[in-house]
């Protein structure tokens, strides 16, 4: 069984609790979105992700990306909303569990 994690805000692979409990599968693919909507100019006028931020992310990703390949773990990086990624992924590559970290408060498992 092939096993998503979905990286939002933790980044780090040391401690990660979701990639760890994901690893426990044959397989694991990991997903990064630089979701668009992060980058448009809100309602005071202002980027909620500005250029020095978005650097930042990017190098983040780049080396989370170099990170997972030592554990052989594929991470895909997508420059758009997750929103209906996630089903249609389940079914093409017969997932039934996806892991990702909850705005800090622990993991979550949802059955998709």
């Amino acid at each position: 069984m092939t096993n998503l994690v979905w990286f939002r805000n933790d980044l780090r692979i040391n401690d990660n609790t979701s990639l760890n409990k994901a690893a426990q599968g044959e397989r694991v693919i990991a997903v990064y979105f630089f979701d668009p909507r992060q980058f448009v100019i809100g309602d005071f006028g202002f980027r909620k992700t500005e250029k020095f931020r978005a650097r930042f992310l990017i190098e983040t990703v780049a080396e989370l990306k170099a990170n997972l390949e030592k554990l052989n773990i594929t991470l895909l990086v997508f420059q758009k909303s997750q929103n209906s990624y996630f089903q249609n992924w389940s079914r093409s590559i017969k997932s039934n569990l996806f892991f990702h970290k909850k705005n800090g408060r622990g993991m979550r498992i949802l059955c998709v």
